[in-house]
């Protein structure tokens, strides 16, 4: 079973046509083979052992998967009000779809060795995509992308290729190899070979490099931000003077070479201007226009949301602001507030600070080297998020991302399951 597992969290980055079978209604890939093959297994075992399978975890985790239940049953029951029914369809498939992975993988990733293979396979992956993004700099071939799209990322020369793989744009492609760079980090931390050790460095170095060539300004200022989390916290924490030894050297060459931190700060300058100029129609005052639209839609639908997947339509049909006939919202938390409503949204932000907050202490607080390292790492994977997520059209379809929040809540069950037994340990040595 826990192959299965592991080729489902392999075949979410694939992309979804690759590997596929066309079934005219929809593509057939491995990843959703693999899922439809341990939901039917994992019945058949329920409907003979009942005892035996546990949907839903003990202690905190519980409220976690709770509230994804519940989000899918707000999305189905937003059948009564959706005015498109195939985009609610499809919306409503993939809720459905995270929900099974966010349960399987906190039902069958049980230890240590479990998680460390787990996000190795997301390295492997990760370094694949790395692999690619050079590969379409340096060639400017794009293998991936839709022919649609060739033309703006081909015309470029190397010095200005943006890249793709097999994401689809550059936000989307962006969005995975900042987060990775944190999964590349645990990977880093809890690996005894020296060479998957050093695998592990050059993957953050390429990914860190491969971010700033995608000019994705969200994902890059959610990146910097996540990063100054991560050196306060396994930094400043340590009582081990050579980490303060390595940060003085760090400010030391940047006093010594002011140009060189003048260098940095034009690159920020350039890479996150968001767009506020006074043209007509510009990137920014698109997205504040959308968002506009979105408030305008809450408040018409009296706080219930539009309907799963039903924003675009009622931005195509009932909006008032100026959008440049672009209909996708392209902010998640926006996404997530306007087609759920203030009661999903709500119970959504509830999760996330509580997942959060959970990760800080257990990286803080918890004496235990390999829950130290993935929850500071999974911590600054969704600090970055926060930013990084309002730079794609949408991540509700995104498999690899609810493979990463199945990962999130199976290590918060885990960090959970430890806490309670090292309690309860003590309270019988008394």
């Amino acid at each position: 079973m826990k192959k299965l597992i592991y080729l489902m969290i392999l075949s979410s980055f694939f992309a979804e046509q690759l590997f596929a079978v066309d079934m005219h209604v929809f593509q057939l890939s491995i990843y959703k083979i693999t899922l439809l093959l341990l939901t039917f297994l994992i019945t058949s075992i329920y409907l003979l052992k009942p005892d035996s399978v546990k949907i839903f975890p003990d202690g905190k985790s519980r409220k976690i998967v709770l509230f994804y239940f519940f989000w899918l049953f707000w999305a189905i029951i937003s059948l009564a009000w959706v005015y498109d029914y195939k985009p609610w369809f499809r919306t409503v498939y993939a809720i459905a779809s995270g929900v099974l992975v966010i349960i399987y993988l906190t039902m069958f990733l049980k230890n240590k060795k479990d998680f460390i293979a787990a996000f190795n396979i997301v390295q492997i992956m990760l370094i694949m995509h790395n692999i690619i993004g050079w590969y379409e700099i340096f060639t400017g071939d794009y293998r991936f992308l839709d022919s649609e799209k060739l033309d703006y990322y081909m015309m470029v020369d190397v010095a200005g290729r943006n890249p793709v793989s097999m994401l689809g744009n550059t936000n989307d492609f962006a969005l995975l190899i900042s987060m990775g760079a944190f999964i590349s980090f645990i990977c880093f931390k809890n690996s005894n070979n020296m060479l998957w050790k050093l695998i592990s460095l050059g993957t953050i170095v390429s990914s860190i490099v491969l971010l700033i060539r995608t000019d994705s300004r969200a994902n890059i200022l959610g990146f910097i931000i996540a990063m100054g989390v991560f050196v306060l916290l396994y930094f400043f924490k340590a009582k081990n003077i050579k980490n303060f030894v390595l940060i003085g050297v760090c400010l030391s060459i940047l006093a010594l070479y002011p140009t060189f931190l003048g260098s940095i700060y034009d690159i920020l300058s350039q890479k996150l201007q968001f767009g506020f100029v006074a043209s007509t129609g510009s990137s920014m005052e698109i997205r504040i226009n959308l968002m506009k639209n979105g408030f305008l839609f809450l408040a018409q639908t009296l706080g219930f949301g539009t309907g799963a997947g039903n924003i675009e339509y009622w931005m195509a049909h009932k909006g008032i602001f100026y959008t440049r006939n672009i209909i996708n919202i392209h902010n998640w938390w926006m996404e997530l507030l306007v087609g759920y409503g203030i009661i999903v949204f709500a119970g959504y932000l509830w999760m996330y600070i509580k997942i959060a907050r959970d990760f800080y202490t257990a990286c803080s607080q918890i004496k235990d080297k390999f829950i130290q390292s993935v929850s500071l790492g999974l911590l600054c994977c969704m600090i970055e998020f926060v930013l990084g997520s309002i730079s794609s059209s949408s991540n509700i379809q995104t498999q690899w991302l609810w493979i990463f929040w199945g990962l999130v809540i199976a290590m918060y069950y885990y960090i959970d399951i430890v806490t309670r037994q090292r309690s309860e340990d003590k309270l019988s040595n008394r």
